[in-house]
């Protein structure tokens, strides 16, 4: 009885790889829809809010603003802002 490389698969392995890429790949692509999902909840949500929201990321940049916060004519670099890097844990 001759004996396979060991690097080789069998066709049996072959199918049963290929089997289990497609399925991974069709899970991937449900997560991805339940992620788009989620956000537009978020999203949605945060608009709804009556109070204005800007999340603004260390460099000054707007991360996230609601609705509401579009209504406001506000300079944002004109606001102090504090991050884990300006304070000192107790």
């Amino acid at each position: 009885m001759a004996q396979q490389p060991v690097n080789q698969l069998t066709q049996q392995e072959l199918e049963f790889v290929i089997q289990q890429t497609s399925m991974m790949e069709q899970e991937f692509q449900n997560i991805k829809e339940q992620h788009g999902q989620l956000n537009e909840l978020f999203y949605s949500v945060i608009n709804l809010l009556p109070t204005a929201i800007w999340v603004v990321n260390a460099d000054g940049s707007i991360h996230l603003q609601n609705s509401k916060s579009l209504e406001i004519n506000l300079d944002l670099e004109d606001i102090d802002t504090v991050n884990d890097n300006d304070t000192e844990r107790e």
